[in-house]
């Protein structure tokens, strides 16, 4: 409880509550008809389509935002001639999302976030294939909410409900293109190497806030499959898993040492070719980085004035966020399935693996805060001859040291690595997998306040001198409820009653279990 004068301000950023303005969900849909270049043989079976997408620019008018961006997607298949093949290629795309003139005069800063709903391709010819790509984009803004009560009329003092708390301030910045280049030997290789397929993903193993940056460092997991052909045919493919270490500074204005933050990133514009005896690997890497930052917030539940009536008030539920964990989390995943189950033979091979995560729950107890989700992983196998494609699934589960249970979660998930192979033989013959998740959280916990909006103040017409009045508190009833009634100041009804004036006023337990409250009007 606080008095303070007829304008009600509050010392800043006290009463400015951290609000999110925008958040919504665009859905984009491409298609399109491909063809293969002239250099690789046709399709006989396509085994799989991923896609990675990306944003490159934003633009903002006075009353929409547009992000430009495009997915790289990379088509694996088996070719007429019995190898192994993959082509990549890229499409751009826009997403646009009407704002409201007033936020954007305001000075909302928009972010995007784009991810894959579905991705299907189907080959129409030998040479040609129909792909169709589902990205949904999740478009949000943050601004600052005064929640100050406006009060017409008010005296110079005025008795006040004051709740005070903590919330977040988030702070993001989307980083530029890092270019990321590495030579890769190839050692005791006989015949001429050909490259079958590329794929790269980031791992971020730290994300540490500093003066107005967060500094990262991870790898990028770079996986590869060549094959070595000869004149007596076309070779098996071999797999190499490329981890090439990189360490970025993220220029984030309002970043501040001490602050819990969190990185993730993917890899675009990857080129690989063969040279000599090396593999020459160029790519890029985007990053995306957020801070949080923890403020003081006082907000007033109610108010009144001694010697008069606040009417027409108006109260109204706003929602409070408090961080509780922030940061970049290694999730080890690792299971056996039955090679039968999995449609692996006994004369199969596994000549590679992808995986994509998902998370499916989250489960709260004792301080303990365990997500379970599952893993998607995508092989291709070789059996006398013939590539085929085939899907497992795995569960993940990772526990983490949690003060309260959440009641929002923002996840980045990504595989940086897998690995699978058989294990026995027969009818008891397994498929292990062992994949590294790379997890980016951001763990928050709401709560509804009730704050004064507006109201309006009346003086008390004929007072009284002053006079002692015995009052019986009904059931519910609280310190402030019985000085709001009748209008005293509530320093001196809690003087005069030997009860403590403080936040927790607007409790029933504040009366200290009084049967009656003296007051002096």
């Amino acid at each position: 409880m606080e008095r303070n004068a007829a304008n009600f301000t509050l010392s800043p950023p006290a009463a400015i509550c951290p609000t999110l303005l925008c958040d919504r969900s665009v859905p984009t849909e491409i298609t399109a008809d491909v063809s293969l270049p002239d250099y690789l043989p046709e399709i006989k079976r396509l085994l799989r389509v991923t896609a990675t997408p990306y944003h490159e620019s934003r633009f903002l008018s006075a009353n929409a935002a547009a992000f430009d961006g495009r997915a790289d997607l990379l088509i694996c298949y088996a070719g007429g001639d019995g190898g192994l093949y993959s082509t990549r290629l890229s499409r751009d795309f826009t997403v646009n999302l009407p704002i409201d003139p007033e936020l954007m005069a305001a000075g909302i800063d928009p972010v995007a976030d784009t991810r894959v709903e579905s991705v299907a391709a189907r080959a129409t010819a030998p040479r040609k294939i129909n792909l169709r790509l589902r990205l949904r984009t999740r478009i949000r803004a943050w601004g600052e909410e005064d929640l100050t009560p406006a009060v017409e009329g008010a005296p110079l003092h005025t008795e006040r409900l004051i709740k005070r708390g903590r919330t977040v301030i988030l702070h993001r910045a989307d980083d530029q293109p890092m270019d990321v280049a590495e030579d890769i030997p190839l050692a005791d290789v006989e015949g001429e190497v050909r490259l079958v397929s590329a794929d790269g993903a980031v791992l971020v193993s730290e994300a540490i806030a500093d003066s107005d940056a967060v500094n990262c460092r991870g790898e990028l997991v770079l996986t590869l499959l060549t094959c070595a052909d000869s004149a007596e045919g076309q070779g098996s493919p071999e797999r190499r898993v490329c981890r090439i270490p990189f360490s970025r500074s993220i220029p984030l204005s309002g970043a501040r040492s001490g602050m819990q933050a969190r990185a993730w990133g993917s890899c675009c514009d990857l080129s690989v070719t063969v040279e000599d005896d090396r593999l020459l690997c160029d790519a890029a890497i985007r990053l995306v980085a957020e801070a949080v930052e923890e403020t003081e917030i006082a907000t007033v539940a109610d108010l009144f004035a001694p010697g008069g009536k606040v009417e027409n008030a108006v109260y109204r539920d706003v929602e409070i966020e408090r961080n509780l964990l922030c940061g970049n989390y290694a999730v080890p995943v690792s299971g056996k399935i039955s090679a039968a189950g999995a449609g692996l033979t006994s004369a199969a091979g596994i000549e590679d693996i992808i995986g994509t995560a998902q998370l499916d729950e989250m489960n709260f107890e004792g301080g303990r805060l365990t997500l379970s989700g599952t893993c998607r992983f995508s092989l291709i196998r070789r059996e006398e001859g013939e590539y085929g494609a085939v899907e497992v699934t795995l569960p993940w589960q990772k526990t983490l040291e949690c003060a309260e249970a959440p009641t929002a979660r923002e996840i980045e998930l990504s595989v940086v690595r897998a690995d699978a192979r058989r294990e026995g033989e027969g009818e008891g013959a397994q498929l292990a997998v062992e994949a590294e998740i790379c997890a980016a959280l951001r763990m928050s916990r709401g709560e509804s306040r009730r704050v004064l909006s507006r109201a309006l103040y009346r003086p008390a017409e004929g007072r009284r001198g002053a006079a002692v009045t015995v009052c019986y508190p009904e059931e519910g009833e609280s310190l402030w409820s019985v000085a709001r009634r009748y209008g005293v100041s509530l320093s001196s009804l809690a003087a005069m009653n030997d009860l403590r004036a403080d936040e927790n006023c607007d409790l029933s337990a504040s009366l200290g279990g009084r049967r009656f409250i003296l007051l002096a009007e």
